[in-house]
């Protein structure tokens, strides 16, 4: 029990989780932006509320091959093979016709150390 109490509101008698310390220490969103004297007709208000929980929302089971597909994006977006691939695309992108920011085109050229 002590191991989840340090995740909750540090509003008295809260029952969500902490989510934001702008300094008043571990807040949720709803006490967070309040001032103090108001946080027990809040925390009444949250408590009075049907429970939204993390049980209330359906949940599908995720096939192998989307599981598969699922990792090749993110080794995809990971991969360290090419550490400039995206410079690369970027200039692919510009030589097809496509329009760039300034931004873009500065930083490929950069990366790609392309001198005008």
């Amino acid at each position: 029990m002590e191991d989840v109490m340090h995740l909750m509101c540090a509003a008295r008698g809260c029952p969500n989780r902490w989510t934001v310390d702008a300094g008043d220490g571990h807040l949720c969103s709803r006490h967070a932006w309040k001032p103090a004297k108001d946080w027990p007709s809040i925390t009444e208000d949250i408590k009075a509320a049907p429970a939204q929980t993390m049980s209330a929302v359906e949940y599908r089971k995720v096939s192998d091959e989307e599981k598969l597909a699922i990792l090749r994006k993110v080794e995809e977006m990971f991969s360290h093979s090419n550490p400039k691939r995206w410079a690369h695309a970027l200039k692919e992108r510009e030589a097809r016709g496509e329009r760039l920011t300034p931004y873009q085109k500065s930083a490929w050229k950069e990366v790609l150390g392309v001198r005008e």
